[in-house]
C-alpha cells in the first residue's frame, strides 16, 4: 500500500478534505514522514486521546485490499504559498483485486483529521526554516537594490561634476540615469513590503511553535 501525491489537483471523483498552514512541498515531505513513522512519538505524548499512528487509523485497517491512498494537493490560495488543500480521493483503482476500493467518506475525514496532527512537528519545523530563508532573500534582494540606488547615485553624481563634452549625450545620460533611479526607488519600496509580508509570515509560524512547542 503507497501513498500517490500530486500537486495542483485536477478533482473528477468524491474526495475528503482539508486545510493545513503548510506548503504543499513540505506537506508531502511531512506525509511521507507520518506513513514511516518518523515524528510519532512525540505526537502522541503531545495528543493521548486524539492521535493515531498511520497503521492504526480506521481508514487502513478496513482496506483489506490495500488500495494505494491517493492524494491531490494544492495551494490553498494562489496568494498564499504557505497554505494547502489536501484533497484524500475516495476511490482507489484495484491493482492486483481487480476492482476499485471506495473508502468511507467519515473514516476518510477522520484520517485527515489525525494527518494534521500527526505531521505538525515536521510540517512547522520545516515550514519556518523555509520562512526564514525567504525573508533573508527578501532582505538580500533589497540590499542589492540599495546596493545598485547608490551606484546609480554616484554616476548621477560624477556627470553632473564632470560632464561629457557633447551636450546631447549629457542629456541623454542624465535622462537614463534619472529613469533608472526613479525604477530603482520604486522596486525599493515594493521589495520593502515584500520584506514586511515575510517578516509577518515568519512571526505568525513562531508564535504558532510557541502555542505547539515540540516537547509538550
Amino acid at each position: 500500500m503507497g501513498i500517490e501525491s500530486r500537486i495542483n489537483p485536477v478533482l473528477q471523483q468524491p474526495y475528503a478534505m482539508i486545510f493545513l498552514p503548510y506548503s504543499p512541498e513540505i506537506v508531502i515531505a511531512a506525509m511521507e514522514n507520518y506513513k514511516d513513522e518518523k515524528q510519532s512519538s512525540k505526537e502522541r505524548v503531545a495528543n493521548p486521546k486524539n492521535y493515531q499512528s498511520f497503521d492504526e487509523t480506521s481508514l487502513i485497517r478496513n482496506n483489506r485490499e490495500a488500495a494505494d491512498l491517493i492524494f491531490q494537493i494544492g495551494l490553498k490560495s494562489s496568494i498564499n504559498k504557505n497554505a494547502s488543500a489536501v484533497y484524500l480521493m475516495l476511490n482507489s483503482p484495484g491493482v492486483g483485486s481487480g476492482h476499485d476500493t471506495r473508502f468511507d467518506m467519515e473514516q476518510a475525514k477522520t484520517f485527515l483529521d489525525n494527518l494534521a496532527i500527526a505531521i505538525r512537528t515536521y510540517a512547522l519545523t520545516e515550514q519556518i526554516k523555509l520562512q526564514t530563508y525567504e525573508f533573508s532573500k527578501a532582505n538580500k534582494k533589497q540590499q542589492d537594490l540599495i546596493a545598485y540606488g547608490n551606484k546609480l547615485d554616484s554616476k548621477k553624481t560624477g556627470l553632473l561634476l564632470k560632464p561629457l563634452s557633447n551636450d546631447r549625450q549629457n542629456m541623454k545620460r542624465n535622462q537614463l540615469l534619472d529613469r533608472q533611479i526613479a525604477e530603482n526607488k520604486f522596486l525599493q519600496d515594493v521589495q520593502k513590503l515584500e520584506i514586511e509580508k515575510q517578516q509577518t509570515d515568519l512571526k505568525i509560524l513562531m508564535s504558532t511553535e510557541k502555542t505547539n512547542p515540540k516537547d509538550a
